[in-house]
């Protein structure tokens, strides 16, 4: 069971999130605006923040940055009808997650909150860490047990996209259309995946990147 916190000014809608994950068997509030939000939070811990970003007072994406910048540590799952790749950046720059665009399925922002709190991962400050692997999200930077490594630009997406859902297994299509956006052949998924383990794979230190045959990759902690 997580506790959840629900910000959008839809009344209706929220009210409609907060039961379909009640009836999941999670704890969940819900703020209309994000002053109210910003307040609630700054009294209650939650597991997960289900954030709309077009709020009527202060926005989604500076709520969410304010957020992370006072050491918020929840989940961060943005709502929204903006479906532009620049607002999906600027939401993940600010703090967040995930992202669903509305209209969605109820079944998937459970199944969503399910994925981001199996997460074994710390967010915090721009870094991701999964056991002693280190990224910068900010400078892309990436450290193991203290030592730095050199990715090129595409090795770091694909990296850090695995992180975000460690020992979740991902099909090289998956990966062509997530990470590259569908603008890569399969061929060029598994050769980065070649490249990107040798570059972190450790002798007897996890995690390392498990290659499941007819299936797919994951990162395996």
């Amino acid at each position: 069971m997580a506790r959840i916190l629900i910000v959008d000014d839809e009344v209706n809608l929220a009210s409609s999130i907060k039961d379909w994950l009640s009836i999941d068997g999670h704890s969940v509030d819900a703020a209309h605006d994000g002053t109210s939000a910003l307040e609630i939070l700054s009294k209650v811990s939650y597991d997960v923040l289900v954030l709309d970003l077009m709020l009527p007072d202060i926005g989604g994406i500076e709520l969410c940055r304010r957020y992370r910048k006072s050491g918020g540590l929840a989940r961060v799952l943005i709502l929204t009808a903006r479906d532009l790749d620049i607002d999906k950046e600027e939401g993940f720059d600010s703090g967040a997650d995930d992202y669903v665009t509305k209209p969605f399925n109820l079944k998937e922002v459970s199944a969503r909150i399910r994925a981001l709190m199996r997460r074994s991962i710390n967010i915090a400050n721009d870094h991701i860490t999964v056991g002693d692997l280190v990224v910068d999200r900010r400078t892309h930077q990436v450290s193991k047990a203290g030592e730095e490594i050199r990715l090129l630009p595409q090795e770091f997406a694909l990296l850090e996209f695995l992180m975000f859902e460690p020992n979740k297994v991902f099909s090289a299509d998956v990966l062509s259309k997530r990470v590259w956006r569908g603008q890569s052949s399969l061929e060029t998924v598994r050769t980065h995946i070649k490249t990107l383990r040798k570059k972190i794979e450790r002798k007897n230190s996890p995690p390392k990147i498990e290659t499941l045959h007819g299936l797919g990759y994951c990162l395996r902690y």
